[in-house]
């Protein structure tokens, strides 16, 4: 019935204003009422799943076809984009199946941090198992130490599950902070949280009175919490009340029943907060679409009304609404700001913390003074490293001390948040570099005292000391290239180094450029390329070669270092550089490095006022360079520079380029200009001119043949004709010969994978018959063998037969084909009335 009033409501909604979208709250949690109440779910949840079993049933290791397609079923909607019901069915049914490989699959996703959306769905399944398999505790311990609390929250839970396996004493060592590597605060709570749900277990209890002395404010409260849950009695933060509740509670001798109580409150609570969170993402999700749908004139004190709801989902989605409007470019209204302002000390944690993430994302810096009123009264750890988020981009100088702070805590998160605030109010220009002088200790301190195993933290206090880029970080840099260290954070350390920005630190990278991370080797050229100077080029330049280096970004970035120190230097000896370095015969990646600085030496010679007396000679080598890297159409327009330049002046060097225009035209395939070019370029009584280009011409001849390429030649062929005399005429006609053989081997293998294509599908036959088309007559010849083999073999193939005799008719249409009842020496004849030359065009 609540639900028919939800969509009668929704129904209502042609114009939607706040008042309506109250309706939907309403109406909504008027669900989630009636049905903690009566302990029934929402329609849209379904019904409750049963139970799991335990996954140490022996079960055989090969699966039969019908199990293993529901084991492959299984584990799509697990790890495929499904919805979170879909993806719980998913892990749900692999736990109940109790086969090894579900297990494999299911140890795979809780240890893969790329998908927390299937992580979360295994770990909610193994919560609400009674016997899950020992084999996943030690990834769920892992995951207290997850960044995202619902995920902290969801481990906790599975972990309460368990009554073996030495689960309490692990998370006992949690809680007090004593496991290696050392726990975080985050981390300490996830173990308190799971205690406490494992409280019938008088050894749990014991740590969780225990832990009402911590040093830590945050452990004394949330263990007081948790003993308060436990023994279903509202303590608040009594220590006195919980000690004098424990003498009683551990002396009883049966335990029996309230524990079954306990354990009975507990599953209940869990199975309502789990109701409740699916009716809270319904009602958020109906409220967003209204809000979308309101005419603009409303949406103001929609999103107030929504900023001011008791439900904190409600609250998020107002502040995710104003996140909407900065990201769109948006006018956030003044009472929406105002709200906004007001929510600093929310109640609830998860809003504080958007709030702060908000505030940053607005910039007006005197946010930066509430924030800080409020950071000192701050306990949720979450909230206090987003409050230092924002004061850095925020740029209020009194930040600095609390950032200071900030690097003692116990928190990692915490302190990376302190180290990168103080870095970004340096490196935006909030503050002067010397009001960050008293943070250079502490941040070094810091750094100092941390464990070998944090090596996030480690690289990003690096990545924050780099943005400070104080000398006094340099120990710390060189020490953080150490392959001791992660990648990540060596690569942090090398941007550190080139931060500095001093050329005698150039060296301490070189030593790091055949690191053995290929990242680490990029990063480490792209910072050298910021510092290093003229002495450091040969150190890049032997980065250029694939024997030393296999990564291809590094050598790419290498080249970059090496560009821009080269282009830094003279004219003179850049050019010097250049001549001595890189040799454009070499190979083509050489010669494309060769045209790069020589086009922009040429472009400054151009631009000079007068014209280089060199430009010529540049402009050549220019050309030279780019017929070695294959960009001869290029070659041949600045070739046809010098060459005007230099016919104009008379000067006796015109012939040499204009013979090398003449062979990049021919290998830009401008023949005709070739030609014609030739034809000015000597006289007819110059027999040593006539030899060079006809030289030329050969070579080029040969070259296309050794690279299967006929066509061109008998081309180029064609237009040379007679021009060279008798003294060359031998010579290009063996080239013709030698062209034609070519080409005819060409065409009789393209006609045989044409017939073969004809075996394939219509698509197949289609190509094969375009490809023939093509061809032309040039294939009548090949088809022609080819029938004249089948007509002549002892097998008869009608069907063959057939396919080729249509080719032919295809290609000739106006041959005289023979007719089925034809005899073997009939088809013969006519295949001899097939044009057995080729047009005299060639082709």
């Amino acid at each position: 019935m609540m639900w028919t009033a939800l969509g009668q409501c929704t129904k209502r909604v042609n114009k939607p204003s706040p008042q309506q979208g109250s309706c939907v709250s309403k109406v909504i949690l008027s669900v989630v009422l009636t049905s903690l109440l009566t302990g029934a779910a929402p329609p849209s949840s379904g019904p409750l799943a049963p139970e799991p079993g335990s996954l140490l049933q022996t079960q055989p290791a090969r699966l039969s076809a019908e199990d293993q397609r529901r084991f492959n079923d299984f584990v799509d909607l697990l790890k495929e984009q499904n919805t979170p019901k879909a993806r719980r069915t998913g892990a749900r049914e692999l736990l109940d199946a109790g086969w090894p490989q579900a297990v494999e699959v299911l140890l795979d996703v809780l240890q893969n941090e790329k998908d927390p959306m299937a992580q979360m769905a295994v770990i909610e399944v193994i919560a609400e198992s009674d016997k899950p398999d020992a084999v996943f505790i030690q990834p769920l311990i892992r995951l207290l130490g997850s960044k995202d609390d619902r995920m902290r929250d969801a481990a906790a839970d599975a972990l309460a599950r368990y009554n073996n396996g030495g689960v309490v004493g692990r998370l006992s060592r949690l809680a007090r902070g004593q496991e290696q590597p050392v726990t975080d605060l985050a981390m300490r709570v996830a173990a308190i949280r799971a205690l406490s749900q494992v409280s019938d277990r008088k050894e749990a209890m014991e740590v969780l009175v225990e832990l009402l002395g911590d040093p830590n404010p945050e452990i004394r409260v949330r263990s007081a919490q948790a003993v308060g849950d436990a023994a279903g009695v509202e303590f608040s933060t009594d220590v006195g009340a919980i000690k004098k509740w424990w003498q009683v509670d551990q002396s009883r001798s049966d335990l029996g029943r309230s524990r079954d109580r306990y354990l009975v409150k507990i599953k209940q609570n869990r199975g309502l907060q789990k109701r409740l969170e699916a009716v809270q993402t319904i009602l958020v999700a109906t409220l967003r679409k209204l809000y979308l749908r309101m005419p603009e004139a409303q949406k103001t004190d929609t999103l107030l009304e929504y900023l001011q709801d008791p439900m904190p989902e409600v609250r998020l989605l107002g502040l995710e609404l104003v996140n909407a409007l900065l990201t769109d470019r948006k006018k956030v209204p003044e009472p929406v700001l105002m709200r906004v302002r007001s929510m600093i000390p929310d109640t609830s944690a998860r809003v504080r913390r958007e709030v702060a993430l908000t505030l940053r994302d607005l910039r007006d810096v005197t946010d930066a003074k509430r924030l800080l009123s409020q950071y000192g009264l701050e306990t949720d750890s979450t909230v206090r490293a987003a409050m230092l988020n924002a004061l850095g981009r925020l740029g209020d100088p009194e930040a600095i001390s609390v950032m200071i702070d900030a690097l003692s805590s116990d928190d990692k998160q915490i302190v990376a948040e302190g180290a990168m605030g103080l870095a970004v109010l340096g490196q935006e220009g909030h503050v002067p570099a010397e009001q960050l002088t008293p943070a250079i200790k502490p941040l070094t301190i810091c750094y100092r005292k941390l464990a070998a195993s944090d090596q996030l933290l480690r690289e990003q206090m690096l990545e924050a000391m780099a943005r400070i880029a104080d000398p006094q970080f340099r120990p710390i840099f060189v020490d953080g290239l150490d392959t001791a260290n992660e990648a990540p954070v060596r690569q942090a350390a090398a941007r550190g180094i080139a931060a500095l920005g001093k050329a005698e630190n150039a060296q301490l990278l070189v030593d790091h450029l055949s690191d053995p991370d290929p990242g680490v080797r990029r990063t480490v050229v792209d910072a050298l390329a910021r510092i290093a100077k003229t002495d450091h080029l040969e150190a890049l330049f032997g980065r250029l070669d694939a024997r030393t280096e296999s990564d291809t970004t590094v050598r790419t970035r290498a080249w970059e270092g090496i560009r821009q120190i080269v282009r830094s230097l003279p004219l003179a000896e850049q050019r010097r550089w250049i001549d001595t370095h890189l040799d454009p015969k070499l190979d083509k990646a050489t010669a494309e490095r060769y045209v790069e600085l020589m086009t922009e030496i040429e472009k400054d010679l151009a631009l000079a006022t007068p014209p280089a007396p060199d430009l010529l000679k540049v402009r050549e080598q220019l050309a030279d360079g780019l017929t070695f890297a294959g960009q001869f159409a290029e070659a041949a327009r600045v070739y046809r520079m010098v060459h005007e330049s230099l016919s104009k002046s008379g000067a006796p060097e015109a012939w040499k380029v204009g013979l090398k225009l003449f062979g990049a035209q021919l290998q830009a395939d401008r023949y005709d200009e070739a030609i014609a070019l030739a034809e000015t370029l000597t006289s007819p009584t110059d027999e040593r001119q006539r030899d060079q280009l006809a030289a030329v011409l050969r070579d080029h001849l040969k070259d296309l043949l050794k690279a299967n390429e006929p066509d061109r030649a008998i081309v180029v062929l064609k237009l040379v004709g007679g021009r060279y005399g008798p003294r060359w005429k031998r010579s290009f006609d063996e080239l013709q010969q030698q062209a034609e053989t070519v080409r005819r081997e060409q065409d009789i293998a393209a006609v045989r994978r044409c017939l073969t294509q004809l075996r394939g599908d219509a698509m197949e036959v289609d190509r094969a018959r375009q490809q023939i088309r093509t061809l032309g007559l040039r294939a009548v010849r090949p088809l022609a063998e080819e029938l004249k083999a089948l007509l002549m073999s002892p097998e008869a193939a009608p069907g063959r037969e057939t396919q080729i005799l249509d080719l032919l008719k295809l290609v000739v249409p106006d041959w005289n084909a023979y007719s089925d009842q034809a005899d073997k020496a009939a088809k013969l004849r006519a295949l001899e009335k097939l044009p057995s030359e080729l047009p005299t065009e060639g082709g």
